[in-house]
């Protein structure tokens, strides 16, 4: 009976709404609000970063993200070129007793009849080469470079002229000329080879002797051979 009664309630039709001055029912006006539209954004608005995932994508599959504003397309890694080895040849004069260095510390003696060390190299490097004789050398040479050729230039000879302080018992004093320029007794002098292409040669010694005794006034001279970068002791040998 309940449910009965309250069906029946619900069929029943509203109250009117109350009249007004003159007995007319007021209308009731409702006015909904619409939220406004959002702005657009600025035309100079930076772009919105990517995200983490985003990025780490395009950084695996190297696609380039940022689209029509950037380059589009895979990003290709630079190619690097392996360095190629090719032969290098050193030409070495004098050939005897040289020896060169190709930059990684070990010497190898140059044949005295070729003259001529090969080595493949895939990068430039130092070489160096020595010489007793001779001054040493160094050039820096490139793969593919033509003939690499040392023309070593020759070392002084030193002579160290010896003479006695007295002769026969009598004292005396010697002058030395060596090759026309004044040296001193028992200390060295050199013997320049200038841009010669043989490191002997046969030096002059010149004495001029002053005594007391005539007999020891005496000018003589002597020849000895030299060679680049040695030195030796020569004995004054008066005539007798």
């Amino acid at each position: 009976a309940y449910a009965i009664h309250r069906q029946t309630r619900a069929l029943e039709p509203a109250a009117p709404a109350p009249p007004g001055e003159h007995g007319t029912p007021i209308a009731r006006t409702v006015t909904e609000v619409a939220p406004d539209d959002p702005p657009p954004p600025p035309i100079d608005a930076p772009a919105a970063a990517l995200p983490d995932d985003a990025a780490a994508g395009s950084a695996a599959t190297g696609v380039d993200p940022v689209g029509p504003v950037g380059p589009v397309g895979p990003r290709l890694p630079d190619a690097g070129t392996a360095p190629v080895a090719s032969d290098v040849t050193v030409e070495v004069s004098p050939a005897q007793g040289s020896r060169v260095d190709f930059g990684d510390g070990r010497w190898i003696d140059v044949p005295p009849d070729d003259r001529r060390l090969t080595r493949a190299l895939d990068r430039e490097v130092m070489v160096r080469v020595q010489n007793p004789c001779c001054e040493e050398q160094a050039r820096t040479v490139r793969p593919g470079a033509p003939v690499a050729r040392f023309n070593l230039r020759f070392r002084a000879a030193n002579v160290i002229v010896l003479c006695p302080a007295t002769f026969e018992g009598t004292p005396w004093e010697v002058s030395v000329k060596i090759d026309g320029m004044p040296a001193q007794i028992g200390e060295r002098a050199n013997v320049f080879f200038g841009d010669s292409l043989v490191g002997d040669k046969v030096a002059r010694i010149e004495f001029v002797t002053s005594s007391a005794a005539a007999a020891l006034r005496k000018e003589w001279t002597q020849k000895q051979t030299v060679h680049a970068g040695e030195t030796i002791e020569v004995p004054c040998e008066p005539p007798r």
